[in-house]
């Protein structure tokens, strides 16, 4: 399955998109309403497993990452 991460330097959060669609409105939201520049914001595509083995070592990854500071 396919997300979609957003960030933006001066934001300490990332947030997860299901389609690019939903990724552009964050975009949005953050160039609107937290001053974040274009060049400033990063969207990756993220490959999420679907089994039940590889979505439990996504998500144990990702909860260890959650004291999250971008290092960009």
């Amino acid at each position: 399955m396919k997300l979609y991460t957003v960030e933006a330097l001066g934001v300490n959060r990332r947030f997860y998109a299901g389609s690019q669609t939903e990724a552009a409105k964050i975009r949005k939201d953050l160039r609107e309403n937290n001053g974040a520049k274009n060049a400033n914001i990063r969207t990756t595509e993220v490959d999420v497993p679907t089994n039940k083995d590889g979505l439990l070592k996504f998500l144990n990854e990702l909860t260890s990452v959650m004291q999250y500071t971008p290092n960009w």
